[in-house]
């Protein structure tokens, strides 16, 4: 799983309740789109199961159109985490292929067993 985005400030924090909850390893955080495009444009790395990508704004619903349109990424579920449930990016996310859209939990527990949710379900997916 890779996570993209986020306040850096968080991870610590995130990774500490994804630990709790069993299921910190394999989790990589990047800190933005390029450095995520860095990772997975490296064809000595493994693509991930799937992707949650956080939005601020249209740069990250760019991100995903660019995450969609790689022919080895392409296939990947890019789940899109956002503050807001404004409909325009819900849309917009599904438009541009994204495989799921969820306002982020405010309190860290509640994001961590958000992220175990979606994680289980994509473990469980059957994938082309």
């Amino acid at each position: 799983m890779l996570f993209i985005g986020g306040r850096q400030t968080q991870w610590p924090a995130l990774e500490r309740a994804l630990g709790e909850l069993g299921i910190a390893d394999g989790v990589l955080y990047a800190d933005g789109m390029n450095q995520a495009l860095i990772y997975l444009e490296n064809r000595e790395e493994p693509v991930p199961s799937v992707v949650l990508l956080t939005i601020d704004g249209d740069d990250a619903l760019e991100a995903l159109k660019i995450l969609k349109a790689d022919e080895r990424l392409g296939q990947t579920p890019v789940v899109v985490l956002a503050n807001s449930n404004d409909e325009r990016l819900v849309n917009e996310s599904f438009a541009r292929g994204g495989a799921g859209y969820m306002v982020e939990p405010g309190d860290i527990g509640e994001f961590a067993r958000a992220i175990r949710i979606v994680r289980d379900y994509w473990s469980l997916s059957e994938l082309p």
